[in-house]
C-alpha cells in the first residue's frame, strides 16, 4: 500500500508539471520497498519508451512519491532487483491525461517455469521488460539450485521476455524470446516453430580440435558454448551470427570471426552448422584516392578464411601469423603517396606486387599470393566492391547502409536515392553526393565496424547528402537524430525473432 501510494503521488505530480507545473502522485499497490522510479520518454524513430534518467526518485515509507512532470515525460517504470532478491518490472499508464494520481498496481508471480515439450527446463537467466520499452531487469542463476525469484509485474501489461534454460540432462540449451501477458507469466513454453540447432566439428576439418567452441551472437545477447555431438540449441530466432574457436596442440588457440546463418523454422530435424572446414588465402592490392591532398595510396593485405566464409582472426589466434608484401621489380613497397611511376606500376597489382603469408595451423605454411581483383557485393539497394573472401564483412557493411537509408526515409527526409553505390578512399574522411552519386567511405575503417550493430563513421551524414538534405554540420541536429535512431535499431531486431536479412549477392549470385 505504501509504495502504491507513492507511485500514485509520483504520477500525479508528474502530470501536473508537464506543461503548467503539474505534479503527479504515484502510489504502489501493494507497497514495495527500495524501488526507484524511472522516467520514460518516447524515441522519435521506433516509438520505444526509453529511460531518460537512472531512477532517482524513491518512495517514502508509505510507498508514495510526488514528482513534477518534465517536457518529454511519457510514462514511469520500475525495473530493478530488490534487496530481498525479488524482481520488479512495472510500467505506468501514459502521463498525458488530466489525472493527478496514479495507482501502480502490482501482481507477484511466485514461480516461473520453462517447458519445452514434456520437459521442464531449469531457467538459468531471465530478462524482462514491458513491451516496447527498454526498461529491463535481468536475473541470472549462479548455481544449479538457484530458481527465478518472485517477480512483481503490472496486471494486464504485455512483456518482452528473454529466457535461457537447460534441459534435465544438461545437453540442450533453450534460448527464447517471447511476448507474454502478465497473467501468463508463470509458464513460458516452447513452440513447434522453434528451431533446433547443433554445432558440429566438420568431418572435413584438416586438423583435429582438442577443444572447440562457438560464440552465438544475438541482438543484445551472447551465448558461449563448447558443444559435443549431443549439444543442441533450441531457439525461436531465425538469424544467428556465429563465431568459433578451436585448440591445437601446444596450447595454441585459433579464432574465426562471426558470419550470419539463417535457420529453418518448424522443422523437426535439427539444423546442423559445421565448423573447421579447410582454409584458403587470398590477397588484394589496390590504389585509392586520398581526397586531401589529392594523391593516391597503396593498400594491400591477405585474408585467410574457411569454406563457410568465416575469416581467420589473425590478431587473436596463436598461430604465428605474418604477412608482408614485395614489388616484383625489387623496389620498396610504397608506404606514402604514390609517385607517377609508382601509380602507373600499381595500376595492375597482379603484375607488380606479391603478398607473403606464413602461419602455423597443423604444420607451418608459407604462401606467396598474387592479388586478386575486387569482387562485387550487393545487399538490398547498396552495392560495393571489396576483396575476395570479405563476404560477411561486405554483407554487414551494406546491411548498415540499407538500415541507415531506411531510417532516413522513415523520417521523410529529402528524396530517397533508389540505389547507394559505396566506394572506398584513403584517409579517414567520407563523402556523399546528392541523388545517385553514392557515398565514398574510408577503406581502413571497415574491419573496426564489423559488428552487426556497430555504428559506421559518418554513414548517416553522407547518406543525408544522398537524400539532398544538409546534415547540419559535423554535429548538426539531422545527423544526431539519425545516429540516435541507428543506435536504437537493435531493440527493433531484438523484438522480432523471425527477422532475417535481405538476400546477399556476390557477383550476381545469391550467397546468404
Amino acid at each position: 500500500m505504501v509504495e502504491a501510494v507513492w507511485f500514485l503521488a509520483l504520477i500525479s505530480a508528474l502530470l501536473a508539471g508537464w506543461t503548467d507545473g503539474k505534479v503527479l502522485t504515484l502510489v504502489l499497490e501493494p507497497p514495495l520497498q527500495e524501488c526507484k522510479l524511472i522516467r520514460l520518454g518516447k524515441n522519435s524513430w521506433n516509438g520505444y519508451l526509453a529511460p531518460v534518467d537512472k531512477g532517482t526518485v524513491a518512495p517514502d515509507e508509505t510507498g508514495r512519491a510526488v514528482v513534477s512532470l518534465k517536457p518529454g515525460d511519457h510514462s514511469f517504470a520500475v525495473a530493478e532487483r530488490l534487496a530481498d532478491g525479488s524482481l520488479v518490472c512495472l510500467l505506468s499508464d501514459p502521463c498525458d491525461g488530466p489525472q493527478r494520481t496514479m495507482i501502480f498496481n502490482t501482481v507477484p508471480v511466485e514461480a516461473v517455469d520453462l517447458a519445452i515439450g514434456a520437459e521442464v527446463y531449469r531457467i538459468t537467466e531471465l530478462a524482462v521488460r514491458p513491451a516496447n520499452t527498454t526498461a529491463e531487469v535481468v536475473w541470472q542463476g549462479k548455481k544449479a539450485e538457484d530458481h527465478v525469484p518472485v517477480i512483481h509485474v503490472s496486471p494486464g501489461q504485455e512483456y518482452a521476455v528473454r529466457v535461457r534454460g537447460l534441459s534435465p540432462d544438461g545437453k540442450t540449451n533453450a534460448l527464447l524470446w517471447r511476448s507474454i501477458k502478465a497473467k501468463r507469466f508463470w509458464r513460458i513454453t516452447g513452440d513447434r516453430s522453434d528451431a533446433r540447432v547443433r554445432f558440429r566439428w566438420s568431418a572435413q576439418a584438416p586438423y583435429p580440435a582438442e577443444r572447440f567452441g562457438v560464440r552465438v551472437l544475438f541482438p543484445r545477447y551472447t551465448l558461449d558454448l563448447e558443444p559435443d555431438p549431443q549439444t543442441c540449441l533450441i531457439t525461436n530466432r531465425r538469424f544467428l551470427r556465429v563465431a568459433y574457436w578451436f585448440d591445437l596442440p601446444e596450447k595454441r588457440r585459433v579464432h574465426f570471426w562471426e558470419r550470419g546463418y539463417t535457420v529453418r523454422a518448424g522443422d523437426l530435424r535439427p539444423v546442423d552448422l559445421e565448423f573447421g572446414s579447410p582454409v584458403e588465402a587470398s590477397a588484394y592490392a589496390v590504389t585509392l584516392l586520398h581526397p586531401k591532398p589529392q594523391n593516391y595510396r597503396l593498400f594491400w593485405g591477405a585474408t585467410v578464411y574457411d569454406q563457410a566464409g568465416h575469416i581467420l582472426d589473425v590478431e587473436k589466434s596463436n598461430i604465428d601469423y605474418w604477412q608482408s608484401a614485395f614489388m616484383m621489380d625489387g623496389s620498396d613497397v610504397p608506404t606514402d603517396a604514390l609517385t607517377g611511376e609508382q601509380l602507373k606500376a600499381a595500376d595492375d597489382p597482379a603484375e607488380t606486387i606479391r603478398v607473403r603469408v606464413s602461419c602455423k595451423l597443423e604444420e607451418p605454411v608459407g604462401l606467396v599470393l598474387t592479388p586478386e581483383p575486387f569482387v562485387e557485393y550487393k545487399h538490398g539497394l547498396a552495392t560495393t566492391k571489396l576483396p575476395c573472401g570479405w563476404e560477411w564483412l561486405a554483407c554487414t557493411y551494406l546491411a548498415k547502409v540499407n538500415r541507415a537509408h531506411g531510417i532516413i526515409k522513415d523520417y521523410g527526409c529529402g528524396r530517397p536515392p533508389a540505389a547507394v553505390p559505396v566506394r572506398w578512399e584513403a584517409g579517414g574522411a567520407a563523402h556523399g553526393k546528392v541523388g545517385r552519386g553514392g557515398i565514398s567511405m574510408p577503406f581502413n575503417r571497415i574491419i573496426s565496424t564489423r559488428d552487426w550493430f556497430a555504428s559506421v563513421f559518418h554513414l548517416e551524414h553522407e547518406l543525408l547528402h544522398n537524400f539532398g538534405v544538409s546534415p547540419g554540420g559535423p554535429n548538426g541536429e539531422p545527423q544526431r537524430t539519425m545516429m540516435r535512431a541507428f543506435q536504437e535499431y537493435v531493440w527493433v531486431e531484438d523484438d522480432d525473432p523471425s527477422w532475417t536479412p535481405e538476400p546477399f549477392f556476390i557477383e550476381g549470385k545469391r550467397r546468404f
